[in-house]
């Protein structure tokens, strides 16, 4: 929790001394954006044993908001904090049946945009945080919170993406993003933990709307 509120500040208070990086001589503003789509995940698990389907992710949801900082007018600086769910299945041949496992992350980017046009180009380090885990299967084998036992409170990813702008306000943005480091605890305690190193990639495909006005030509 130390690492979250640590970076929530210095995404906050980072904006202003940023923005002194501007180039003068452009017009461009710096702009908050409010965030928000589908999130489409999928993980893979090292050893895990034949008796197994091959993992699944779930498509669920995100939200967050982001900054964005001129440093010309072509590039910029985005910083993001976002809300996602994701979550792991496998079937497996033993008598409990399905495994599954929820996860709620809290995910800050930051990001480096290129600018052409009504599209832009970024990509960038990504910071994970786990903000609560829940494993759940058939009949009893484990249920509720797994948050402490099995997974990281903090691992890494790289971010890629596009988006295109409508009108200056709304944008529609698509990104994929891959996990750096290992999601597992060091004595993981639910079945997928129990294995080799976790990792999550996932797809982002949403809207966005950011506040100003437009510059003036």
């Amino acid at each position: 929790m130390k690492r979250i509120i640590t970076l929530l500040f210095l995404f906050l208070f980072s904006t202003p001394f940023l923005t002194i990086a501007q180039d003068s001589a452009s017009k461009q503003r710096v702009r908050l954006a409010i965030r928000g789509g589908v999130f489409l995940s999928n993980f893979t698990i090292k050893d895990l044993p034949s008796s197994f389907e091959k993992p699944k992710g779930d498509a669920a949801v995100y939200g967050g908001l982001q900054v964005d900082i001129p440093l010309s007018k072509k590039i910029s600086i985005v910083p993001e904090v976002l809300f996602a769910v994701s979550g792991i299945s496998a079937y497996s041949d033993n008598p409990q049946g399905l495994f599954d496992d929820e996860l709620n992350h809290l995910f800050v980017p930051l990001l480096f945009k290129y600018k052409a046009g009504n599209f832009g180009l970024f990509a960038g380090p990504q910071g994970d945080f786990l903000l609560k885990a829940k494993g759940a299967t058939g009949p009893s084998y484990y249920n509720g919170d797994i948050t402490d036992s099995s997974y990281r409170k903090s691992s890494f990813s790289g971010v890629l993406g596009i988006e295109y702008v409508f009108k200056y306000r709304f944008g529609i943005d698509a990104r994929y993003q891959f996990s750096l480091s290992d999601m597992r605890a060091d004595k993981g305690s639910t079945v997928f933990t129990s294995y080799g190193d976790i990792k999550m990639s996932a797809f982002q495909i949403g809207l966005f709307y950011r506040f100003g006005k437009k510059p003036k030509s």
